[in-house]
């Protein structure tokens, strides 16, 4: 998945196409790789809580996909298989670990829909808190609907 060279001292390391023909990575939205990633602060390593030791696989699983979408986002558990790959009772449960830390809130937002039987519809919205969430500067939810 990855060829790894040398420049001069410096290791190069470039992302390969998953299709196995050796082919640099190219995105299909025709972003560059750069452009592409997501990093995690040190407190995944350093705080007391450990948390990279204290998460189960689904918590970490979606603390990732958490870190890649902006505040306040929907996150409809039944679509985890299609979009990221994981299975519903996984994300639902991954979910509910980081609620249960405190590293992520969640708010219940009631949304018109004109074909449901009472004329609206709701859909939880997501924030993660810090360390992993937006700075204090962006918004952030700190009310959650249990």
């Amino acid at each position: 998945m990855v060829h790894r060279g040398r420049s001069g001292r410096l290791t190069v390391i470039t992302g390969l196409r998953e299709d196995g023909s050796g082919a640099d990575y190219d995105s299909p939205d025709g972003k560059s790789v750069a452009e592409r990633y997501l990093t995690l602060p040190f407190d995944y390593w350093t705080a007391d809580e450990r948390w990279y030791r204290a998460l189960g696989l689904p918590a970490k699983v979606m603390l990732l996909v958490a870190s890649t979408l902006k505040a306040g986002f929907p996150l409809p558990t039944a679509k985890a298989p299609a979009w990221y790959g994981i299975s519903t009772e996984s994300a639902e449960r991954g979910l509910r670990t980081l609620r249960q830390v405190g590293l992520l809130q969640r708010r219940l937002i009631t949304k018109p829909a004109p074909l449901s039987p009472n004329g609206v519809t709701q859909e939880w919205h997501y924030n993660l808190q810090q360390p992993f969430g937006w700075s204090r500067h962006r918004l952030r939810v700190v009310s959650d609907a249990s």
